[in-house]
C-alpha cells in the first residue's frame, strides 16, 4: 500500500493509503488556435508554458476514520501556498502543489472506515529529486599558466570518504602534462601526491581520504571539453560533478530548460561565461565588488529573477538584495534574463582564463531539472 508526503505531513501516519491511477496525467500546454477566413487549417499560438494541473489521489481509512480523517483534514488544510509533493508511485520526482479541498468522503458501517479523492492544484512540472540537491563545483585554473593543463583546487573533502576521478579524453587528443591528485591539511600544506594514469585517453582514480586531508587539488590534462566527451566526473563522498577543461559541466537530462539558483563566493570583479554549443546558448554574470558588505557570497536565482545574499553574518540570519552587484548580458547586449540550463550538450560556466588564477572559491547550484 502507498502513501503520499505533502509538506512534510505523510498520509501513512494518519492510516491513510492510496491508489496511483491519477498520478500519471500530464498537464495542458497553453496554446491557442487561431482560425482565419479562408485558409484551411489553425495557425498555433504557443505562449511557452504550461497550465497547472489538479493530482488526484484516491485514498482509504480502514479502521478508526472518524479520529484519522478529522486530524489528516485539519494536518492538509493548514498551508496557503505551495508545498512539496510527493508520491511512492514516483520517488524521484515531486511537485509542488497546494490543497483547496473539499474532501467528501464516503463511510463504512457505523463510520469505522471511508473512502475520499485528496485533490491537490499543482504546478505543471514534475521536478527531479536529483535536480534539487545543491551540487558543489570548485574553480577550473590553467595551472601553471599553462595552456592545456588544468587544476581544479580546494576542494572540500571529508577523512574517511571515497574520492573519485573518472573521464575520457575528445578522440585525437594528445595529452600532456601530468595528472595528480594532491591532499592539503588544515594549515594548507601538502602531504600527499597521489599520480594519476592517463593511458588510453581515460582517467580513473579512487582513494579514501586521508584522515588530516581537508581540501584536494586535481590537475589534468586539457582535452576534456563539453563538446564530444563525458568530461571529468568527480565522485566526493558520494555526490558526482562534472567539469570541462574550462569549469563546470552541467547535463540536463531533460527535454524541458532548468532554472538553476546559482550561489557564487567570492568571484568580486570576475565575469563568468555560461555556453552551450549545441543548441547554441551563452550568458555572462559579472559579479560586482561587494567587499564594502560583510557578505561572502552572491546568490542569482533564476527561478524568483532576483539576486542575493541569504545567510548568517555573525549571529544574525541575514537576507539582501544583491542585484545592484551582478550585471547580465547576453551577445554584449544587457539581459533581463537570468540563466538557464538547455538540453542538449553540457553547459559550461567558464572560470578562469589563460594565466588567470580565479578569485572564486566555490560554486553552489541546485539545477532544477524538471519534466511533465
Amino acid at each position: 500500500m502507498k502513501s503520499f508526503t505533502f509538506g512534510g505531513i505523510n498520509s501513512r501516519d494518519f492510516d491513510i493509503f492510496i491508489s496511483g491511477e491519477a498520478t500519471y496525467n500530464s498537464p495542458e500546454r497553453d496554446v491557442e488556435m487561431i482560425d482565419i477566413p479562408g485558409r484551411n487549417g489553425a495557425i498555433v499560438q504557443d505562449n511557452g508554458k504550461f497550465h497547472n494541473i489538479s493530482v488526484t489521489y484516491p485514498a482509504f481509512i480502514r479502521a478508526g476514520f472518524e479520529s484519522r480523517f478529522e486530524d489528516f483534514k485539519a494536518a492538509i488544510s493548514q498551508f496557503t501556498s505551495y508545498q512539496r509533493l510527493v508520491d511512492e508511485y514516483h520517488p524521484d520526482f515531486y511537485r509542488e502543489g497546494i490543497f483547496t479541498g473539499p474532501m467528501e468522503p464516503r463511510t463504512g458501517p457505523y463510520n469505522k472506515s471511508g473512502k475520499f479523492n485528496v485533490e491537490f492544484n499543482c504546478k505543471p512540472q514534475r521536478f527531479s529529486v536529483e535536480g534539487a540537491k545543491k551540487l558543489t563545483y570548485y574553480p577550473v585554473n590553467y595551472a601553471d599558466g599553462e595552456t592545456n593543463v588544468f587544476e581544479i583546487s580546494g576542494i572540500e573533502v571529508t577523512p574517511g570518504t571515497v574520492f573519485q576521478l573518472r573521464g575520457t579524453y575528445n578522440p585525437g587528443s594528445t595529452l600532456s602534462g601530468d595528472a595528480r591528485v594532491t591532499f592539503y591539511n588544515s594549515v594548507g600544506g601538502s602531504f600527499r601526491v597521489d599520480s594519476i594514469s592517463t593511458a588510453d585517453n581515460t582517467i580513473s582514480y579512487s582513494a579514501t581520504i586521508p584522515a588530516t586531508a581537508v581540501t584536494v587539488t586535481v590537475r589534468f590534462p586539457g582535452g576534456m571539453s563539453a563538446i564530444g566527451a563525458t568530461g571529468l566526473m568527480v565522485v566526493n563522498d558520494g555526490m558526482k560533478t562534472w567539469y570541462s577543461d574550462y569549469g563546470p559541466m552541467f547535463k540536463n537530462p531533460f527535454l524541458y530548460t532548468a532554472r538553476p539558483i546559482i550561489t557564487i563566493y567570492g568571484g568580486m570583479g570576475k565575469t563568468l561565461t555560461m555556453s552551450q554549443v549545441n543548441p547554441f546558448y551563452s550568458i555572462s554574470i559579472a559579479i560586482g565588488d561587494y567587499s564594502a558588505t560583510d557578505y561572502d557570497h552572491i546568490t542569482i536565482d533564476s527561478v524568483a529573477g532576483d539576486s542575493y545574499f541569504e545567510g548568517y553574518v555573525g549571529l544574525v540570519y541575514t537576507v539582501a538584495n544583491m542585484n545592484q552587484y551582478v550585471t547580465l548580458t547576453q551577445d554584449g547586449d544587457m539581459s533581463d534574463d537570468y540563466p538557464e540550463i538547455v538540453p542538449g550538450n553540457g553547459t559550461v560556466i567558464t572560470t578562469a582564463a589563460v594565466g588567470e588564477t580565479s578569485t572564486i572559491e566555490k560554486i553552489e547550484i541546485v539545477p532544477g531539472w524538471w519534466t511533465v
